[in-house]
């Protein structure tokens, strides 16, 4: 992670609740908690991730990939990009630009709260389909993100649908 200020110290405890609460001190001076909240101290949290390329036990075949799902979990609203590399990120393939995707989940958690109070057709998990154009003989996914206000998101998979098209020459 890169933090806007150099980490002096960190400390890490269990909470009453069984939790992992991990706290650090910065050069200027201040005390953070990891995982709490949407930003960092009021700033926007920059995110990525990038996959490993990906031949689909197909190094020398050529395919033309049509549809990803992913599986997004989650527990509010959220916001993410979502693109994919064809051809190792070679300039001789058309590479495709960002998709955006809007989520909001919720949780349903048994023997909490009331029976008559709250929303029982909620899900934390959910599949988003993208579309997908362009050809290669592998591929590597990228999602990524950069905001001040959204919830956290958990990629738990990628099933990433394709057709072979014919043999690399």
């Amino acid at each position: 992670m890169l933090f806007e200020h150099q980490v002096t110290c960190v400390y890490s405890l269990e909470a009453t609740d069984g939790d992992e609460v991990i706290m650090f001190g910065c050069d200027d001076g201040f005390v953070y908690q990891m995982y709490k909240g949407t930003s960092m101290d009021g700033d926007a949290i920059n995110w990525y991730a990038d996959l490993a390329y990906d031949h689909f036990k197909s190094p020398l075949t050529w395919k033309a990939y049509l549809k990803a799902m992913l599986e997004v979990a989650g527990s509010g609203y959220s916001e993410y990009q979502f693109s994919y590399d064809l051809e190792y990120g070679s300039s001789d393939v058309n590479q495709p630009g960002l998709e955006s995707e809007e989520i909001g989940l919720s949780r349903s958690d048994w023997d909490t709260g009331y029976w008559d109070v709250g929303f029982w057709d909620t899900h934390d998990i959910e599949p988003v389909y993208f579309p997908m154009l362009g050809s290669g003989t592998n591929m590597s996914v990228r999602i990524q993100g950069n905001y001040d206000y959204c919830a956290s998101l958990k990629f738990s998979g990628a099933v990433i649908q394709y057709k072979i098209t014919r043999e690399k020459r």
